[in-house]
């Protein structure tokens, strides 16, 4: 979580933000305008390194990231989705035997579920046996990397019992390529350079933004994007390309504001091939589309054929090109893991149901407190039985959170029609919560109107005032309550004020009609 310092910063760099967009006349020339905003978004960058303090001692590289999405999408034809952490314990065995415990716990790809370091080396000869000799030299010189940048924790498990590989197979197929293209580049200066790959990449996404749509616009991006507290540092920044599709998501809004639909639909096809849930943006805007004039369905048609047509040719490339162990195939594969990974609840999600979910008589703290009092508390079975008891409120909600969403949908002009995406990922997924970095695009969606700026500074600094909270910092669940509810309130709003304003638009529209002589 970031520090105190960066907390109250990003609280004063959203009330200064808030008040230069909700009172543009305290601004009065557009290059004043372009200054102000370019030092907010500098100094917002600065907030979302932590002032240069990353990720602590470990620096500005994100170890365990790289770990899984470097070492796993570079070695994925050997290990695919479930072997990466069994390789590493037999690398660790035949590397620095010595120091590698026998005892200590790593989580099986196969079943989620934990078993000793022993157990896996059992199976030494068979995990190998899908390497070459120099592959699995170059595997062991890469794991060693990442073992010397923090061995206590390595050696204690920690990166060990995370969740593995979770990306696509597109996803794997570009970070794998690029991983292997500069093989001879020594691993920990990759991993020292692509660190800044996500940071780069959305700088230049926000510069063509503002060669499209004006300097406003590219500031107001990179904004919102560094001071979204669900976008922390702490929690994903330096990792390995892990946010390509959400430069790719400003792009196609960018495009479709100049009515480019069929690069939008492209870009928006590519961001739901690395990460699926940029799907539901495009699939907000097709639906919105079809409540549309005649025009404006044509073009949803042709939006949403050119999007079924890159999400399938590259599906197809995809399937011929990455091949998981055995020469099974990569969509199959992917298809299993997560669908295992999806009954896994974790802390540091957002969404509906984990607010409807979270109790304090089993948040993290007192789960921990259970176990010497003898009471042992399980916290994903306490979340699960507190939903079960929640029901009834939680299909409401979802389902009122669906009907708004379709309604924001059919009366919303694009791009604004992509703010019901969100609303659906928030009311049907439960995702980890930097994949709400996909807020920033809030402001964007509707043209940085003063409303949805307003409403967006105010969540965003309601989520870094709970960071403030002793009661609340020290509790992570209690955090991620927190920020759900804010995001649920933030996507209610934004989508209540979008269907409104169609309304009366309509109705203007009805008695020009009924006033026009025919």
């Amino acid at each position: 979580m970031p520090s105190t310092e960066s907390s109250i910063v990003a609280l004063a760099l959203l009330l200064v933000a808030g008040v230069v967009w909700c009172m543009p006349r305290l601004v009065t020339t557009a290059r004043t305008r372009n200054v102000t905003l370019a030092c907010l978004a500098l100094a917002a960058t600065l907030v979302h390194v932590d002032f240069f303090h990353y990720h602590g001692p470990r620096g500005a590289v994100h170890w365990w990231e790289f770990y899984h999405y470097f070492v796993g999408t570079k070695y994925f034809p050997e290990l695919g989705y479930t072997a990466l952490y069994e390789a590493s314990i037999v690398a660790d065995a035949e590397d620095d035997a010595l120091h590698a415990p026998q005892r200590e716990l790593i989580r099986s790809m196969r079943t989620y579920r934990l078993e000793p370091r022993s157990a896996v080396l059992t199976r030494a000869a068979t995990i190998k046996s899908t390497f070459t000799p120099a592959r699995w030299r170059a595997f062991k010189a890469d794991v060693a990397v990442f073992r010397n940048a923090a061995p206590v924790a390595w050696y204690a498990s920690v990166p060990l019992q995370d969740h593995g590989l979770n990306a696509t197979p597109p996803n794997v197929l570009l970070l794998g390529t690029l991983a292997n293209w500069l093989a001879r580049v020594d691993a920990h200066m990759f991993c020292s350079w692509f660190a800044w790959g996500d940071i780069a990449l959305f700088a230049l996404g926000a510069w063509l933004l503002g060669r499209w749509l004006g300097p406003p616009s590219a500031f107001g991006i990179l904004f919102f994007w560094a001071i979204n507290p669900l976008n922390s540092y702490t929690m994903v920044g330096g990792a390995y390309l892990r946010q390509v599709y959400v430069t790719l998501c400003v792009l196609a809004i960018g495009a479709l504001v100049r009515r480019r639909q069929l690069l939008a639909s492209a870009c928006l096809a590519a961001a739901s091939a690395l990460t699926v849930l940029p799907g539901l943006l495009a699939l907000g805007h097709i639906v919105g589309s079809r409540f549309g004039d005649g025009p404006e369905r044509r073009r949803g048609l042709a939006f949403a054929g050119v999007f079924c047509t890159v999400c399938l040719g590259l599906a197809l490339i995809t399937s011929l090109a990455v091949k998981a162990p055995s020469d099974a195939n990569c969509w199959s594969a992917f298809r299993t893991k997560i669908s295992l990974h999806a009954h896994q609840a974790t802390l540091n999600n957002v969404g509906l149901e984990y607010a409807l979910g979270f109790s304090d008589t089993h948040n993290a703290q007192a789960v921990a407190a259970s176990w010497p009092n003898g009471a042992r508390l399980h916290w994903p079975t306490a979340m699960a039985r507190t939903r079960r008891l929640r029901a009834l409120p939680l299909e409401v909600l979802r389902t009122s959170a669906l009907v708004l969403a379709i309604a924001t949908a059919a009366y919303a002009g694009a791009p604004a029609t992509m703010a019901s995406g969100l609303m659906v990922l928030f009311a049907v997924l439960d995702v980890s919560a930097y994949y709400y970095t996909l807020l920033c695009l809030v402001p964007l969606l509707f043209g940085f109107e003063r409303r949805y700026v307003a409403a967006t500074c105010l969540a965003f600094s309601a989520i870094w005032l709970l960071g403030l909270v002793p009661s609340v910092r020290m509790v992570l669940d209690r955090y991620f309550f927190g920020a759900s509810v804010t995001t649920g309130i933030l996507l209610s709003t934004t989508c209540l004020i979008s269907l409104f304003d169609g309304l009366r638009a309509d109705r203007r529209k009805a008695r020009a009609a009924a006033t026009s002589p025919t």
